[in-house]
């Protein structure tokens, strides 16, 4: 099938931005955009609609098995994983690639996603000793570590802005985390920057969990989270399991 691909080329040194629109024919239905792009960018005789060089893309990529969520980016307004999303799931043929719109521009479809690092050490969201978990909480704990820090939910959120307080639920995995200690007491920290950072700002749209690309029980972590740091709800650790 012969896709039409339209790609937004921008370049933060230079100030400019624009779309650039090529051509892609596959055979193969389980091919996916990452591959796509790794394939003309690879090529440098390849030539846009216009018949000019096509030229090296910026993107990101590493695992390549969606665990890594480096290739982040919107595909026909959504975002989603570049290695996730295959060309046959565009019926018509046509795709649209842009970067992540909440952070800023480095690149063609590169973003720099620092102020998710930022984030984490506002809220403290970090252990400096090895702890235990509760048997009821240890596989919650082991779902929040498999966030992959891509930023789709940040994208999609209505309530987080860079710059603004709400932090998102970038940050609230890890600290959901935290609160899953054994002890209440040694997750006491992070009380105060939670309810600041994380509990005030969301109005809990769910749109972070219908678009994480890992599928974390994102509702679960929220409700722990909350109900241990804002409520301190004795027994918190079952309630917000079950």
């Amino acid at each position: 099938m012969k896709y039409q691909i339209d790609i937004l080329r921008s370049d933060k040194t230079a100030h400019i931005s624009y779309f650039q629109t090529f051509f892609y024919e596959t055979d193969d239905p389980s091919e996916n955009i990452l591959h796509m792009l790794q394939t003309v960018s690879d090529d440098p005789a390849y030539k846009d609609r216009d018949g000019n060089l096509l030229g090296e893309i910026g993107f990101e990529c590493s695992c390549l098995q969606k665990r890594c969520g480096a290739c982040a980016m919107r595909i026909n307004g959504e975002a989603k994983l570049a290695c996730g999303a295959r060309l046959s799931y565009y019926k018509k043929g046509r795709i649209r690639l842009e970067p992540l719109k909440k952070f800023p521009v480095v690149r063609d479809l590169i973003v720099d996603r620092s102020v998710m690092q930022d984030s984490l050490k506002k809220v403290e969201a970090f252990r400096q000793q090895e702890i235990s978990l509760p048997k009821e909480t240890d596989f919650l704990a082991q779902e929040a570590s498999r966030c992959l820090q891509c930023g789709c939910c940040l994208e999609v959120c209505p309530n987080y802005l860079e710059g603004e307080s709400f932090l998102g639920a970038a940050a609230m995995v890890p600290s959901a985390r935290l609160v899953l200690e054994e002890s209440p007491e040694a997750a006491e920290k992070v009380s105060k920057s939670y309810r600041k950072f994380l509990y005030e700002g969301c109005g809990k749209s769910s749109a972070c969990q219908d678009v994480c690309p890992a599928h974390l029980p994102l509702d679960k972590l929220w409700a722990h989270a909350n109900a241990a740091e804002v409520w301190h709800r004795k027994g918190r650790h079952k309630k917000a399991y079950e």
